[in-house]
């Protein structure tokens, strides 16, 4: 036990990043599905106006897709803010915040592969 509490208490940072990023994880999930609608809305409403994006509309859908991976590191090093005041144990470490997006990042590529089924051989 003595081992555990050690190992915790010098990865304590890590750990409070972890908890930020696990909850803005979980966020996003409902977060997500309004998101790329609104994103989809706004790629039509651009393509009726524009040629060019009418022609590519695929690739600008994807282009402004990247603000929900904005919006995900955003999240959760605004969740490791408000943990890290919450918290005695830490103080607010910049460093740790964009380990604590980076993580959920990671989770949510690591949830996309085991859920996917672009990847999946029909054999």
């Amino acid at each position: 036990m003595r081992i555990f509490l050690s190992y915790a208490k010098s990865h304590i940072y890590e750990i409070h990043a972890m908890i930020a990023a696990t909850i803005a994880f979980l966020s996003m999930f409902i977060v997500k599905k309004p998101m790329k609608e609104h994103i989809s809305n706004f790629v039509a409403r651009k393509a009726t106006k524009n040629g060019k994006w009418e022609e590519h509309r695929k690739l600008y859908t994807r282009r402004c897709n990247i603000i929900i991976i904005v919006f995900t590191m955003l999240l959760s090093c605004f969740l490791f803010l408000i943990i890290s005041l919450i918290s005695p144990l830490i103080q607010f470490s910049l460093f740790s915040a964009v380990l604590s997006g980076t993580i959920a990042l990671t989770e949510y590529a690591v949830y996309d592969q085991f859920v996917s089924k672009k990847g999946a051989r029909n054999e």
